[in-house]
């Protein structure tokens, strides 16, 4: 039988030593123009793991003097390796048919080793290379992949050896071996792909670039000698989209944001449920809303195992819950069956009944019937979420009295034992966000929560104390993930300047205080206006500092002091979007993306103003805490946005006229219609402030000419909505436009909300 050796055997031309003595890595250098710096990691030892370069060399298999500087375009491997070693040498170059040979172990069911060849297949089929299996390692195949369980330092670790003639995947595990493969398959579109047009000035300003595009690296084709070894920081890294919140999405598109987490190496999906699961026996409550059905659950649950990604059932069984309560049949339930005003809600009437009432054995009873019946779809997730999140009206109706009793924190931490007593009786573990435990009596009740609940730590601001929550967290001896948000709700485009540095925060607190994973959370409040390619670039950042929480050390290997300061920028996410996301050698849309997402900025505002959300969509749909909002904002900063704005729709039209793939194709009309809301945003605002009034009392000329320019939006975001989502749910989605055009059409104004 070959041995490992064998079949990681450097040529010999491979292991001549270098005369150079570079680092490991090529960091990213170079301004990032005018958007703000943003972090993330970088090929490279993490700090964590305090190791010098000849450590990281051995530890990938070669002597540190045989290494050379790392070709340029590597440096788009994402999420970054923990350590890469270039050796001198030939370059792999990617045949027209590709031979896969798997090396034998008893210990692995045959099946899942088809769903990582599967992977490997199709990455190849995108480059156009055709591939088979190697019955046999003497026939000399291209790639061998290697499970190896005894040199397994970590789980989910990987070995990548790229030698002239041959590319062997070692994996510790099965999830090693998968992670390597696209790794493997990342490099091999960066090496031998065309450079893409977003690349950056210094990447195409010779052979000594630090990217993709320099002119050497284009002229050598082919994926140099590697070593690289690579793990995980955080055992968990998942993605939560919301499907209450009116947009529900196809089963194609959950399909492509499963291989999308995949490629990423993420491993968990949640989709947040409020009444989007269709129970057999509550057809009321999810009627009109499109939801998803057990057959549909049970196909991607599937479709996720394939890929290496745990879907986790996340039903809201508290809070939240008017979904259920309006409806004469179950609003006895409610904590107040009149309802409740608690300010502005995501979604529904602020009138409406919110929580279930905890002390009610009957709520209970609905919980346990509803997790029962959703369970099992989810055959192979440990975890059930159930939310329990923003339960404000708690001892404001019938528990009032047992709240005065025993206080708010002894009714909750009772209402989740007996929830987390019906997960348990199931095999699950359970999950519950972190907000009421951290706050109720100023944290006390952590000490006094199950020992198997799972605690999710959320904060979407770039203000939020991750680190004193997360220590708050470790010393109760609460297992817990971070879970940060893309920030693309309430925004339109996002708001990248805060999701990056959220997400970064969140990273490094869960790697320095040992939490289980990080989550990141994709919302929908008022409407979920805002299509799916904004939230790529939180998709993208999370994937990197999760899997690397901690910043490298420098090149000299001395300690950084300046945290990720110049190691990684928006310039950077760019290129990492149009390779990774959008797989397009023309380029483009990464920095549109970006660039949109940091329109908030230019449109200035206080920073209240752009809390959970932006000023200027809350001017396109007035909801919210403030709908004044205009009143805390100034015409030059938004006429600079509205410059703004133009500029992208300029890089867009230009894109447009080029080839393009479907997603490309859907994703530029997207953004221009996003870039049609932020401009009719940032002319109703200087409306607004040229009249010194509300929308109703300006002249009728500015109010027709808004109105005319409102109308062919909602004409638009039906159209693209069908294209990612279900129809149930358009309707209320749209109403909130068709509410702002009734204003701007309106004789009297609204006294109620403005």
């Amino acid at each position: 039988a070959a041995t490992l050796d064998d079949d990681v055997k450097t040529p010999s031309s491979a292991s001549t030593p270098a005369a150079s003595s570079a680092p490991l890595t090529s960091a990213p250098s170079g301004s990032a123009g005018s958007r703000p710096q943003a972090p993330a990691s970088t090929s490279g030892p993490s700090s964590a793991n305090n190791r010098s370069n000849s450590e990281a060399a051995a530890a990938a298999g070669e002597s540190s003097s045989s290494k050379v500087p790392l070709d340029p375009r590597l440096k788009y491997l994402w999420p970054c390796p923990k350590y890469t070693v270039q050796l001198n040498g030939p370059r792999f170059q990617l045949p027209s048919h590709v031979r896969v040979y798997f090396a034998p172990n008893p210990s692995v069911d045959i099946t899942t080793l088809e769903w990582v060849w599967l992977v490997l297949r199709r990455g190849l089929e995108e480059m156009q290379v055709t591939s088979s299996r190697s019955a046999y390692h003497a026939d000399g195949p291209h790639i061998v992949l290697r499970l190896q369980p005894a040199v397994r330092h970590r789980e989910e670790s990987y070995r990548l050896h790229v030698d002239s003639n041959r590319v062997t995947v070692i994996g510790g595990d099965l999830d090693g071996i998968r992670h390597g493969v696209h790794t493997l398959l990342q490099a091999l579109r960066l090496c031998h792909a065309t450079p893409a047009k977003s690349a950056t000035k210094e990447d195409s300003a010779g052979a000594t670039g630090s990217g993709r595009g320099s002119a050497e690296a284009v002229a050598q084709r082919g994926v140099p000698p590697l070593r690289i070894y690579d793990f995980p920081d955080l055992r968990h890294r998942g993605f939560m989209l919301d499907i209450s919140r009116n947009k529900v999405p196809t089963m194609k598109t959950l399909c492509s944001l499963v291989d999308l987490l995949s490629s990423l190496k993420y491993n968990q999906l949640q989709l947040y449920m409020e009444h989007t699961f269709a129970y057999s026996d509550h057809r009321e409550v999810w009627e009109g809303a499109d939801p998803l059905t057990p057959t549909d659950i049970l196909s991607l649950e599937e479709y996720c195992r394939r890929r290496g990604v745990v879907l986790v059932p996340n039903q809201n069984c508290f809070g939240h819950f008017h979904r259920f309560l309006k409806h004469e049949r179950y609003r006895h339930l409610a904590e107040c069956p009149d309802g409740v005003d608690i300010g502005d809600r995501p979604s529904g009437a602020n009138n409406l009944p919110f929580s279930l009432c905890a002390t009610d054995p009957k709520s209970l009873a609905l919980v346990a019937s509803l997790l029962e019946e959703l369970v099992p779809q989810f055959p192979t997730s440990p975890f059930i979420h159930v939310g329990l999140d923003e339960t404000m009206d708690l001892g404001l109706g019938r528990s009032k009295a047992a709240v005065q009793e025993y206080g708010k924190g002894a009714v909750y931490l009772s209402y989740l034992r007996r929830v987390r007593e019906i997960c348990r009786k199931m095999g699950r573990c359970v999950m519950i966000w972190g907000d009421m435990a951290q706050d109720i009596d100023e944290g006390e009740m952590l000490y006094q929560l199950p020992t198997d609940a799972v605690v999710m730590e959320w904060g979407y601001e770039d203000s939020h104390p991750w680190d004193a929550r997360c220590e708050r967290l470790a010393m109760a001896g609460s297992p817990f993930f971070v879970c940060p948000g893309t920030s693309s709700w309430n925004s339109l485009a996002g708001r990248t300047a805060n999701c990056i540095e959220n997400i970064r925060q969140a990273a490094v607190a869960a790697n320095k205080h040992h939490a289980l994973g990080l989550l990141l959370t994709d919302w929908g409040d008022h409407g979920h206006l805002q299509p799916l390619p904004v939230s790529y670039p939180g998709i993208v950042t999370a994937a990197g500092f999760a899997w690397n929480a901690s910043p490298p050390p420098s090149s000299d290997n001395a300690s950084r002091t300046d945290g990720w300061e110049g190691i990684w920028n928006e310039d950077h996410l760019a290129i990492l979007l149009d390779e990774h996301v959008f797989k397009d050698s023309h380029g483009g849309l990464g920095s549109v993306l970006c660039d949109l997402g940091n329109t908030y900025i230019h449109a200035g505002g206080d920073r209240s103003a752009n809390i959970n959300g932006s000023a200027l969509f809350r001017l396109l749909i007035f909801k919210g805490d403030d709908p004044q909002i205009w009143r805390q904002m100034n015409l030059p900063s938004l006429k600079a946005a509205a410059r703004h704005i133009r500029q992208q729709v300029k890089v867009l039209e230009e894109r447009e006229k080029e080839d393009c793939s479907e997603e490309v194709a859907t994703t530029i009309s997207e953004l221009k219609l996003v870039c049609d809301m932020l401009m009719t945003s940032t002319l109703i605002g200087q409306a607004l402030i040229k009249h010194n009034c509300p929308p109703a009392e300006m002249p009728t000329v500015s109010k027709t000419d808004l109105a005319n320019r409102l109308l062919p939006i909602i004409t638009t975001q039906k159209a693209l909505w069908l294209k990612r989502s279900k129809a149930g749910g358009l309707a209320d989605s749209i109403a909130l436009l068709e509410r702002t055009l009734k204003l701007l059409l309106s004789a009297t104004p609204d006294v109620r909300v403005l």
